[in-house]
């Protein structure tokens, strides 16, 4: 199986960004979420909503060549 389309979808700074979501995610207190602490978490979950679609698109068309 040909794995150049992931390191085409995922660049570097993806990686830094998920390091840092899960550090901040693991010191995140839930019970007392301020709004920041919330746009935080949106902010993450549609970052890797895009992430998934652009491993997706690259891997679509890793297939069609």
């Amino acid at each position: 199986m040909n794995w150049d389309w992931l390191k085409q979808a995922i660049k570097p700074f993806d990686v830094f960004i998920g390091m840092a979501a899960l550090y901040i995610l693991y010191r995140t207190d839930f019970s007392h979420l301020l709004l920041v602490d919330k746009i935080l978490l949106v902010t993450f979950a549609v970052w890797f909503v895009l992430l998934l679609a652009r491993c997706y698109i690259y891997y679509r068309k890793g297939q069609g060549s």
